[in-house]
């Protein structure tokens, strides 16, 4: 330090060219390449294959592009008739829309929303009552359609051998059919299918009478079971029925033509031909009948129409109960909600256009959209606002950099007025501040050229630079004028300065640098560059004050000198004034910082007693605090925007957005064995009977739900095997795929499982993409994302272990077909970040500690040859850790993504404290026979300075507070209160053990000396 000391007394104006040139390089890159705003969160993943993972799922995997709208009801309860009827109708405007229609997901039949999904529950119920219904009287039809079909066949095989020409023989022998034909015309005509319930839904929701008889109404779909036997029971009876029906229309039909041809052939009576012609008759009516009966049941009857009917039952309960708020819960008996949403899905290609950063267009699409509900929000009695994703990540971008574009102003004016009152110089005041600034400016230069982004952690490193960085000017600053009065030159003061308060400030500089440093050790991108530039920013400060103010006040206070003028406070060069120097001293912030030392020093034990008590019970609160992540913890205050997302995110059950657990294969997907090792997996996943995972079906047909490629094929195939059984993918499907396994068949070639991947991809895209993706034609990637269920990290990690084991079938193909098999999941991954960030914690305060002890312990012993100073100097702060992680357990303050860095940072930032003290405590015992006079002496000449470096820093992290992010509220809040504790550790706590050492030691040397 010395060094620098005579480079910057012998060419000042090197030393100031040298750091306005750096300046200059590093506003250039700032220009050239500024750093880009962030507020994603991948920016918070750790960089590990379960992150990895999910960020190739949720990339190639997305089917569409969310709208979301909100709806709030005014009078605190929007189940309402008339709520739900305004749903319908912003629905109805939305799919009018040209925007929409234009950018609309294909597969999407419109909007999704409570309204829509109890409108089709309801319409689901009427189809399984209906079905009811029909059942009971068609279950009467069976016994005589099956004895007008035994009749009619009997009379087919019978005609030939009755005597024709005789009436009476022939009416004898059509008497059985004739009275079969008679009960069935008899019988009770089947209902219409058709409803009370209006085709329309608005039309629906204007026929309730009121709110209470509409929540009755949603009581009882809820309550519903399309599951129950007898609603199973008409399925199979009506799809009896329709099988005997058939029967019975051939033979009738076969009868009718027996009869027509013996009336074109043969020549027979008059009242015989009559008899037949009626019979003719009869029978017609009865296939009419019948006929009209079969379409009855064909379409109320069908398994598969059933089960799509039933398939859109579950999901609108499933949107119903999802898309409202979570007061909405019928479980408890409450059956209002203050809330509700409605999801529109757009194309893919919006997402596309958001990765690829066509912002512009996307913003137009999302502002047509918005323009549409804000307006239909003016007419409505429901507070309506749109969520668009883009706009609203952009908006909060905006008046995050608004936040921080006042609180760096704010942090610089709270300095200058600390400074003012310490220096009472305008000329000081004004170095430290452009010191301070150029300091931002290469911080900010280093973060451009590293290409770092401007997320919401990278916002809060200028604020605490400033906080932090002017503790060096002021302790040199400070140095400097006590230099001075003791009459020394400018020159010898500036030496002095630098190679007496040099050294505590690279001391100082380098626990705090490794403090950010050991960041590096985190998993978390975010966090990491957070680490790197904090620590370059110190570095810069640094390097900045300890040449640029001592090269500055070279050439100010020289030229002053030799004008014979006051350098500060009326003193002048060379002058010597005990008086003014015991006065400067005396100040209040020395007296009362001394005073707090003296009472300390002078009752030993019950300082450390108390100091150990209180770090045993802060310990007790410490260990209960839980690390917590998310991103609505960095949504900015007082923005529509951030209060729509974070109500969206709260109150919904799906705010956190759809649980599942992810297993992707990346490799030839088309190979028959891929296919078959996949299919192996789901039946792992069914023995293995997991807690997490969820099931749908029984018995043999019991599978686990999931996105999964055999299975969308499959259920598709069917489907439109009911439908369409003359479709093309139908017939290219069952050709290569067993249509009852939905396995590939036997000797299928890839080329032909590709073509149906391909077709299938064409037809339904959006389908396809959740869990298939291809690649120059060819599929070379697919999932399996399962739907589960787990509450705590625990559980994540259990179903992360069981995922493990049963995907091993796939793996055994890895370096074959399969490149590569990947886990992941949304609780999974909120697990993984978890405990990265907490294991962040932990490694990153350890090595800061450790760090900071060896350094210290080597500076201390090359300096003293103690080995034991160093761990004097760093054990105030490690109580500081605990009583700091106590106390954000007790104010509820949470372990976030930002909070978790207090540990180390309380290290390196609050032993800082520790070394000017003990520096100086070193420097004034070797001067001082009396061990409490040399700790006063201590006290007396750092005192303002290290109270002055902690105001600013304080006050720079205190302003944090008025944020507008949570993290940086909380991250500021309690960065000060580390501060603070480190401060007075290192005035009441420090100097007692400081004494004690040096009792110590001189004990030991006088037993040496004297054996």
């Amino acid at each position: 330090m010395g060094k620098v000391g005579e480079f910057t007394a012998r060419y000042p104006w090197i030393g100031i060219l040298l750091i306005l040139m750096i300046t200059a390089g590093a506003t250039t890159a700032m220009i050239l390449k500024p750093m880009a705003q962030s507020f994603d969160q991948e920016d918070f993943l750790p960089d590990m294959d379960v992150a990895k993972a999910n960020t190739l799922y949720t990339d190639t995997f997305t089917a569409t592009y969310p709208f979301i709208i909100l709806f709030r009801g005014d009078d605190g309860d929007l189940v309402t008739p008339y709520g739900f009827k305004d749903m319908i109708l912003l629905s109805e405007e939305i799919e009018k829309n040209e925007t929409y229609r234009e950018w609309k997901d294909p597969s999407s039949p419109g909007p999704s929303s409570p309204a829509s999904a109890l409108f089709s529950m309801r319409k689901g119920v009427d189809h399984a009552e209906a079905m009811k219904d029909i059942s009971s009287i068609v279950t009467s039809y069976i016994p005589i359609t099956m004895s007008v079909n035994g009749s009619s066949s009997s009379f087919s095989d019978n005609i030939d051998s009755v005597n024709l020409s005789d009436p009476d023989a022939l009416s004898v022998f059509i008497e059985e059919l004739d009275e079969d034909l008679d009960d069935f015309i008899g019988l009770a005509e089947i209902p219409s299918t058709s409803t009370s319930t209006p085709d329309n839904a608005t039309e629906y929701y204007s026929s309730f009478d009121g709110t209470s008889e509409f929540k009755d109404e949603i009581r009882y779909l809820l309550s519903f079971d399309m599951a129950n036997s007898t609603i199973q029971q008409a399925t199979i009876d009506l799809n009896n029925y329709s099988a005997i029906a058939d029967e019975a229309i051939q033979a009738l039909t076969g009868t009718r033509q027996k009869i027509e041809d013996i009336l074109s052939e043969r020549q027979i009576p008059e009242e015989a031909t009559s008899l037949l012609v009626s019979l003719i008759s009869e029978i017609n009516r009865t296939i009419e009948r019948a006929n009209t009966i079969m379409q009855i049941t064909g379409m109320q009857g069908n398994p598969l129409v059933f089960g799509q009917v039933a398939q859109s039952f579950f999901i609108g309960q499933f949107f119903l109960l999802n898309f409202l708020t979570e007061d909405f819960d019928p479980s408890t008996g409450s059956f209002s909600a203050k809330g509700g949403m409605i999801l529109v899905n757009l194309d893919y290609e919006l997402k596309i256009m958001e990765k690829n950063k066509e912002l512009d267009k996307l913003y137009e699409i999302e502002g047509n959209i918005s323009t549409l509900v804000n307006s239909f929000n003016k007419g409505s009695d429901r507070s309506i606002h749109p969520i668009a994703f883009a706009s609203v990540s952009q908006r909060i971008d905006e008046a995050s950099n608004e936040s921080m574009q006042v609180l760096l102003p704010a942090v610089m004016i709270f300095v200058f007025t600390i400074l003012f009152f310490i220096y009472r110089s305008f000329i000081d005041i004004a170095i430290n501040i452009a010191a301070l600034s150029m300091a931002v400016v290469w911080m900010y230069g280093f973060g451009s050229m590293m290409g770092y982004s401007s997320n919401p952690m990278i916002m809060a490193v200028p604020v605490l630079l400033v906080g932090l960085g002017i503790d060096y000017g002021i302790h040199l600053t400070m140095r400097y004028r006590e230099e001075i009065r003791k009459g020394k030159t400018v020159k010898d003061s500036l030496l002095a300065m630098s190679s007496s308060v040099g050294m505590a400030l690279l001391l100082a500089t380098f626990t705090t640098v490794f403090a950010f440093l050991s960041n590096i050790s985190s998993p978390v991108g975010l966090i990491l560059e957070f680490g790197v530039m904090a620590a370059f920013g110190i570095v810069s400060s640094f390097v900045i004050m300890l040449i640029f103010i001592p090269s500055v006040k070279n050439l100010i206070d020289t030229r002053r000198a030799k004008n014979k003028k006051t350098l500060f406070r009326g003193i002048k060069e060379g002058e010597c004034d005990p008086e003014k120097t015991e006065k400067a001293n005396q100040r209040i912030t020395n007296r009362a910082l001394l005073g707090l030392t003296i009472r300390a020093e002078k009752h030993p034990a019950v300082i450390l007693v108390s100091v150990l008590i209180l770090t045993s019970i802060m310990f007790g609160f410490a260990i209960k605090s839980e690390v917590t992540f998310s991103i609505n913890d960095f949504l900015p205050d007082g923005l529509q925007e951030s209060e729509d997302l974070g109500y969206l995110l709260n109150e919904f059950r799906l705010g956190q957005g759809t649980e599942n657990g992810v297993i992707i294969v990346e490799g030839d997907i088309s190979e028959p064995e891929v296919l078959f090792a996949m299919d192996e997996v789901m039946d792992n996943a069914i023995d293995i009977g997991s807690d997490y995972l969820s099931y749908e079906g029984s018995g043999a047909s019991k599978r686990p739900k999931a996105d999964f490629i055999l299975y969308s094929l499959k259920d598709t195939a069917t489907m439109i095997g009911a439908l369409d059984p003359s479709n093309t993918f139908l017939g290219n499907y069952s050709k290569v795929f067993n249509m009852s396994t939905g396995l590939p068949e036997t000797g299928s070639k890839k080329e032909q499982i590709n073509e149906v991947f391909v077709e299938f991809n064409d037809l339904y895209p959006s389908l396809a993409r959740r869990m298939i993706h291809l690649s120059d034609g060819m599929a070379d990637m697919t999932v399996i994302a399962f739907t589960i269920g787990t509450e705590g990290d625990d559980e994540a990690w259990t179903l992360f272990d069981e995922l493990n084991e049963i995907v091993a079938p796939l793996e055994e193909l890895e370096g074959s077909s399969i490149n590569r098999v990947s886990i992941t999941g949304s609780t999974i991954l909120m697990a993984v970040i978890i405990d990265a960030i907490n294991s962040s914690q932990i490694s990153s305060l350890m090595i800061t500690i450790v760090i900071s002890f060896i350094a210290l312990t080597i500076a201390f012993f090359i300096e003293e040859r103690s080995l034991f100073l160093g761990g004097v100097a760093t054990l105030p702060v490690v109580f500081c850790v605990i009583w700091i992680a106590g106390t954000m357990y007790l104010i509820g303050i949470p372990l976030n993504v930002m909070t978790i860095t207090i540990g180390a940072l309380t290290v390196g930032l609050g032993i800082t404290y520790g070394i000017h003290i003990t520096h100086r405590f070193i420097e004034d015992e070797k001067n001082e026979e009396d061990l409490l006079e040399a700790s006063k002496k201590t006290i007396m000449n750092t005192g303002s300075a290290l109270f002055g470096a902690a105001l600013t820093t304080v006050g720079g992290f205190g302003l944090l507070s008025f944020a507008t992010m949570p993290p940086l509220q909380q991250f500021g809040q309690v960065s000060a209160l580390a501060i603070i504790y480190s401060f007075l550790s290192s005035v009441i706590v420090l100097p007692v053990l400081l004494i004690l050492w040096a009792k110590g030691r001189r004990k030991w040397r006088s037993r040496k000396e004297n054996p």
